[in-house]
């Protein structure tokens, strides 16, 4: 499926040790759209990536691997990587509730979802 072009922002709040990943309207509308389709595998971590594909390919947000961080979770995170150093991972945020629901399902409810976590 091509969800071009959903519009997200994270804004990080790193001080604070959340970030917020947030849509537009247009993309609200849709996600929920989505949402209902049942060939869209809704909540998997396939659909996660397709839905977050045009964002994640043109930001400096990357999908990251707990192992990366040293973390001990299955959440989805999302963090930015030193070019400079190897792609050392330098600021990751996760999405701490997924194993309750999925962070699509507070973005079509809300527009936006909390993900905990800040600069290492």
């Amino acid at each position: 499926m091509n969800y071009h072009p959903l519009s997200f922002k994270l804004t990080p709040y790193p001080e604070k040790g959340y970030a917020i990943l947030s849509c537009d309207p247009n993309t609200q509308a849709e996600l929920i759209v989505i949402r209902g389709d049942e060939d869209s595998e809704w909540g998997s971590i396939r659909s996660q990536n397709e839905i977050l594909e045009w964002f994640l390919c043109n930001s400096e947000w990357d999908w990251i691997d707990p192992s990366e961080t040293g973390d001990l979770t299955d959440a989805p995170m999302l963090g930015i990587r030193d070019d400079d150093n190897e792609g050392t991972v330098i600021e990751r945020y996760a999405f701490m509730p997924y194993a309750i629901r999925s962070f699509l399902d507070d973005l079509a409810d809300s527009g936006e979802s909390r993900w905990e976590g800040g600069k290492l």
